[in-house]
């Protein structure tokens, strides 16, 4: 997958969806220094394939501290959660980065850019001539800065779109984080009516952590999402965020 690019899958049904979205998504973070691949298929002698006989982890440190786990689901299709540390307990450890209303199908999209990758949620679409807008952009893989200058493999996942202003917890984790740290994405934000976007830099507000490539939004113009340049640097404008890209 090219830099700054952002990959478009449309009503992908359930027959294609793990192998589709998997493929996809590898590609999107392939590349990236402490990124590694595992994945998980039923071995011959299970009588009975479980819910979690077949999944894919996306390692996003080279500790294997955090990682993404995308599995099938009869009911909805996939499921995608991002995990942190080796606890067990949602909300603390672990939490779905997906929708968890689907029907027979599902639409994503996934940007990367040199400095990280952006993802969407895949929301509950039944007309296949509406296109999933770019503020469902909500999980961010990047790099953080700590307070001694090392830079980090982190994710930001936003639990709500197109910067709504709702309360919905967002969470982060980093390779120094012990469990997921959470978050409004609404908090200090001015709304979707200013005439021009101001950016901050992303920031954990529980470690000393601080983000150069992605910027949290602390107004933006109304709807304006996908790719943009801001005073005269690109950037893929997503939910509440925006990660930088380098122009080649």
């Amino acid at each position: 997958m090219e830099n700054n690019d952002i990959l478009r899958k449309q009503m992908i049904g359930k027959t294609n969806a793990y192998s589709q979205v998997t493929e996809d998504f590898k590609e999107a973070f392939r590349g990236f220094e402490g990124v590694s691949f595992e994945d998980y298929v039923p071995s011959e002698n299970e009588e009975e394939e479980t819910e979690d006989s077949r999944y894919t982890l996306i390692y996003l440190d080279k500790n294997k501290y955090q990682f993404l786990k995308i599995r099938p689901d009869e009911n909805q299709i996939i499921k995608i959660s991002l995990h942190c540390g080796s606890g067990s307990v949602e909300g603390e450890n672990w939490v779905y980065v997906d929708s968890r209303i689907k029907s027979d199908y599902i639409s994503y999209s996934i940007a990367r850019t040199a400095y990280g990758v952006a993802f969407s949620t895949m929301p509950y679409i039944s007309d296949m001539k509406v296109s999933l807008s770019d503020g469902y952009l909500q999980c961010f893989f990047t790099k953080f800065e700590n307070y001694e200058g090392q830079e980090i493999n982190g994710f930001i996942f936003c639990g709500n779109s197109n910067d709504d202003t709702e309360s919905t917890k967002s969470y982060i984790s980093s390779e120094e984080h012990l469990r997921l740290e959470s978050f409004s994405a609404s908090s200090s934000f001015g709304g979707g009516n200013a005439n021009q976007t101001v950016l901050l830099n992303a920031v954990s507000y529980t470690n000393r952590l601080m983000c150069r490539h992605l910027f949290k939004k602390f107004q933006t113009e109304n709807k304006k999402f996908g790719r943009t340049k801001l005073n005269g640097k690109f950037f893929i404008s997503g939910s509440h965020f925006c990660l930088e890209g380098r122009e080649e």
